[in-house]
């Protein structure tokens, strides 16, 4: 079975392939993001790929009533839940800090074959990067357009930072980045231009 658009990052896929999936969020309140991880993942599993999601029990401005690290049918796909710290502050809670997948993330990190970060600028992604570095794991990024422009300008100067210090590390590391657009592709590609970038829009 082929897998088209990452350059020979992976030539076939394995029945036994395991994917994990992180993303900070699956709250509908979240939007198209959140969506789409859920089709992404249940299509995957239809064609015998092993593919699950970690995420916080984040809901906007309230929490999802969800088990956690329980792995769950939500919405047709497999998916891990983690207790979001909800700070008063609301850039505290937006950076979506789950202490608990932190250390599920690190034991049970080395069962997958692939990891596939969706978003960046948050708690939870940037630590699966940062580890899947460490233990040599390849892992694929969709940034979700939070490089483009009008996504930097919110809250400028603290993404900049942020991008500077910790997250441009993480994505040049990356075995792929995935844009789903030339124009989400050209912006990213100006601040940070040693990636491996592949445009692939959503199904």
């Amino acid at each position: 079975m082929e897998l088209a658009g990452f350059g020979g990052l992976v030539e076939k896929i394995p029945v036994s392939l395991r994917v994990l999936h992180i993303i900070p969020s699956v709250s509908p309140a979240r939007g198209g993001p959140s969506h789409a991880i859920i089709a992404m993942v249940a299509a995957l599993n239809s064609i015998d790929v092993r593919a699950e999601i970690a995420t916080t029990n984040d809901d906007g401005e309230s929490e999802l009533d969800v088990d956690f690290a329980e792995l769950i049918d939500f919405n047709g796909a497999p998916s891990r839940f983690f207790k979001r710290y909800s700070s008063t502050l609301r850039p505290l809670r937006e950076f979506q800090y789950a202490p608990g997948f932190n250390r599920w993330l690190k034991a049970h990190i080395d069962s997958y074959d692939l990891i596939h970060v969706h978003a960046i600028f948050s708690a939870c992604s940037t630590y699966a990067m940062w580890l899947a570095r460490k233990r040599g794991i390849p892992y694929i990024v969709r940034p979700i357009g939070q490089l483009e422009n009008w996504a930097l300008r919110q809250g400028a100067y603290k993404k900049r930072l942020y991008l500077r210090l910790i997250e441009k590390s993480n994505l040049q590391a990356a075995s792929a980045i995935q844009f789903t657009s030339d124009s989400e592709a050209q912006q990213a590609l100006s601040l940070v231009p040693e990636i491996n970038s592949h445009v692939i829009p959503l199904g």
